[in-house]
C-alpha cells in the first residue's frame, strides 16, 4: 500500500508540475499578444492623431489609465509627467479588457508598462514623438521642412541591453550588449514574480526611471545577475516612419 501511495503521489506531482508549466505558457503567450496589440494600438493612434500618447501614471483611485501631461504639457508642446516608467494608458488607447482603474494587464495581472522617447527639438523646446506634429517638424529651423526624419534618425533614443551591466546615463555599456538605441517605444510586462519586478539587477534596470532597459531570455534566482521574467518589446523610429508615410502623416 505504502508502495502504491508513492506512485500515485510522483503521479500526481508530475501532473501538477505539467499543469503549473502549460499555465505559465498560456501567461506567456497571452502576455505576448497583448504587448503586440498594445504596439498596434500606439502605431495607430499615431497615425490618426499624428503623436504618440504620454504614458499614464501610477495607478491610482478611479479610472487613472489616461495619458498624463506635466504641469503645463498638453499636446500643443507634448511634455509628458513621466517617460520612461510610466503605464499604457489603455482609456486613451481604448484598450481592452482592463482592471477597475483602466490599465491593461499581462498573463499575471499586472499592469503593463510603456515608454516613450523623451527626444527634444531644442529649437522649438517641444517634445518630438508626443507633440502634435512634431515628427514632421523636428529641427525645422536648421533643416529643409521635410527632413524631420533624417534628423531623428540620427538622435540616440530609448537603449535596449541584453544585460543592466554596466549602463550609464541610460545607455548599454558598449556596442556588444546594445540591442538597439533607437527605440521610440518600449512596453514591457515584468512577469510573473510581482508588478514590481523580481530581485534581479537586470529586473531593476527597467524600473528605474532611465532611458535604457534590458531584454533577453529568463535567467532563475540564483543567475549572475539574478531573477529575470520580464518581457520587453519596442517600436524602432524606422517602423514608425513607415507607418507614419502610409498615413500621410509624414513627411
Amino acid at each position: 500500500m505504502a508502495v502504491v501511495l508513492v506512485i500515485i503521489g510522483l503521479v500526481i506531482s508530475g501532473l501538477l508540475v505539467s499543469l503549473s508549466a502549460q499555465v505559465e505558457r498560456k501567461n506567456f503567450n497571452e502576455t505576448e499578444a497583448t504587448l503586440d496589440n498594445i504596439k498596434e494600438a500606439l502605431l495607430g493612434y499615431a497615425m490618426a492623431n499624428g503623436r504618440f500618447p504620454c504614458p499614464a501614471a501610477t495607478p491610482a483611485t478611479g479610472i487613472t489609465a489616461v495619458e498624463a501631461f506635466a504641469a503645463g504639457g498638453s499636446a500643443t508642446n507634448g511634455n509628458c509627467a513621466g517617460f520612461f516608467n510610466g503605464y499604457v494608458p489603455s482609456v486613451t488607447l481604448g484598450l481592452s479588457p482592463t482592471n477597475t482603474n483602466g490599465y491593461v494587464l499581462d498573463g499575471w495581472n499586472n499592469p503593463i508598462r510603456y515608454a516613450i522617447a523623451n527626444l527634444s527639438d531644442d529649437a522649438n523646446a517641444t517634445r518630438i514623438f508626443t507633440k502634435s506634429s512634431g515628427m514632421k517638424t523636428a529641427n525645422s529651423t536648421t533643416c529643409s521642412p521635410n527632413c524631420g526624419m533624417t534628423w531623428i534618425a540620427s538622435q540616440t533614443l530609448l537603449s535596449v541591453c541584453s544585460t543592466g551591466t554596466g549602463i550609464v546615463s541610460g545607455a548599454c555599456s558598449g556596442v556588444t550588449t546594445r540591442l538597439t538605441q533607437g527605440a521610440v517605444i518600449v512596453v514591457y510586462s515584468t512577469g510573473k514574480n510581482t508588478a514590481t519586478g523580481g530581485t534581479g539587477t537586470d529586473e531593476a534596470a527597467n524600473l528605474n526611471a532611465d532611458a535604457a532597459f534590458v531584454s533577453h531570455p529568463p535567467f532563475a534566482v540564483g543567475a549572475s545577475n539574478g531573477e529575470f521574467d520580464d518581457i520587453v518589446e519596442w517600436i524602432s523610429a524606422s517602423t514608425i516612419f513607415g507607418r507614419l508615410v502610409q498615413a500621410n502623416q509624414l513627411p
